[in-house]
């Protein structure tokens, strides 16, 4: 047997050690990896077939490799699921699930309508909307960046709403649109990504029991902490 073949064989081995150690909880999401040098003299192998064994590991998604003062190999948090077109809001899934869901408000100014978010509301261009940027955490994680267009003339005075809280009381339904986007330097800061990190973006038209338009939201979501599916309601 060749000496590559061993090497293979070894680092084969070692990325199923690692992984069974994941999966039978001995090391739990969060956890932090010992490090190569640690493994190397574990196994007693080269440091080169340690990193091939840890890639193993991460292109399956079990562990998350970070650089910098506080980097390291962890093991991966699995993020929750949330279903998008859910008859329930996202804050709700969270909640059933078990989590602590919770907003919070960043900052809040007007400005005039977006021309293409004018139709969507019912408004004519030019007409005011409070432009509110609102964070999403499950846990006290921040897992979303939320951005809120609500006219003006609706809702006169914005101190009525909670706006560290649920927006409204009810509604009847949520049209949604999803999008992969790059972040913009205000997202990177408030979602601690960085500027190659993909996100995605959801749009959403908020509607009131008449059938009003009432809000326009746009939620840029880091999609390492909280994963998305499409809901459908199908009979069978």
């Amino acid at each position: 047997m060749t000496s590559n073949s061993l090497n293979t064989h070894a680092y084969l081995k070692i990325s199923d050690d690692l992984r069974s150690r994941i999966e039978s909880g001995l090391l739990k999401p969060g956890d932090k990896f010992p490090t190569e040098r640690q493994l190397v003299e574990e196994f007693d192998v080269a440091r080169m077939t340690i990193r091939h064994a840890l890639g193993i590991l991460e292109d399956d998604g079990l562990i998350d490799r970070r650089r910098g003062r506080s980097g390291g190999t962890f093991v991966r948090v699995i993020p929750p699921v949330v279903q998008l077109g859910a008859p329930i809001s996202i804050e709700r899934q969270l909640e059933q699930d078990g989590h602590r869901a919770s907003t919070r408000q960043v900052s809040v100014e007007t400005r005039d309508v977006p021309g293409r978010l004018a139709p969507l509301l019912g408004l004519e261009r030019g007409s005011q909307v409070w432009f509110l940027r609102r964070l999403r955490l499950y846990d006290g994680e921040v897992v979303s960046l939320m951005r809120h267009y609500l006219p003006v003339e609706r809702y006169p005075d914005i101190a009525d709403l909670d706006l560290d809280g649920p927006l409204y009381k009810s509604i009847i339904t949520k049209h949604e649109s999803v999008v992969p986007v790059m972040p913009t330097g205000i997202q990177q800061e408030l979602l601690g990504v960085t500027r190659t990190q993909p996100l995605v973006r959801l749009g959403r038209i908020i509607y009131n029991p008449a059938g009003e338009p009432i809000d326009y939201v746009e939620e840029f979501v880091h999609t390492d902490k909280m994963s998305l599916q499409i809901w459908a309601d199908v009979e069978v």
